[in-house]
């Protein structure tokens, strides 16, 4: 891609891109407030795996060029906000 194209398609992507970085703040705020549970090892590692996958998605986001590398990003974000709900649903049951 030559300098030209990737200008273009840093434009083309900037709005998307901002949306992407919406999606990374709600779950920010989402994972700011959860302590590390301390009955369960099994939720403890389901939640750094969770937080890991956020970190890695700041990342990828930060290195994002194209409008695809965006998409990408914002699909990672849907399956782990749904990941998280998926946690707090468990995390209000008893420990197993």
């Amino acid at each position: 891609m030559t300098p030209q194209q990737l200008a273009e398609e840093r434009a083309r992507a900037e709005v998307p891109a901002l949306a992407a970085r919406q999606d990374l703040e709600k779950l920010d705020e989402a994972l700011a407030g959860l302590a590390m549970p301390r009955t369960s090892p099994r939720r403890a590692r389901a939640l750094q795996r969770i937080r890991s996958e956020h970190e890695r998605l700041l990342q990828a986001h930060a290195d994002a060029v194209t409008r695809e590398d965006v998409r990408a990003i914002r699909e990672r974000a849907g399956r782990l906000t749904r990941a998280l709900e998926l946690w707090r649903r468990l995390e209000s049951q008893p420990a197993d």
